[in-house]
């Protein structure tokens, strides 16, 4: 079926899960799609350190990949956040 199989998804489940356990996803529905717009960026792109457990063939590697996209986009979005506060930018609901 090759390295990460398309027929498998519980790794797209936890990453999102995980992913939207940081507290920016629940400050508007926007920052809701906002999480999940971002994880599936860092999903899809894999940035370093994202791409090196990509390329581990080992099946831990199947969920890792997904997981550390998920830590990556939670902290981008609460630093996106944090930063759009400080500047007067976003006001959380």
């Amino acid at each position: 079926m090759g390295h990460d199989p398309s027929v498998v998804v519980i790794d797209e489940a936890a990453g999102m899960s995980l992913a939207l356990l940081f507290p920016a996803a629940y400050q508007s529905l926007y920052t809701w799609a906002a999480m999940v717009l971002v994880f599936r960026v860092f999903d899809v792109l894999k940035p370093w350190p994202i791409n090196l457990v990509n390329d581990r063939t080992e099946a831990w590697a199947v969920m890792g990949d997904d997981l550390l996209a998920a830590i990556a986009a939670g902290f981008s979005l609460q630093l996106i956040i944090a930063a759009l506060s400080v500047l007067g930018l976003f006001a959380a609901v």
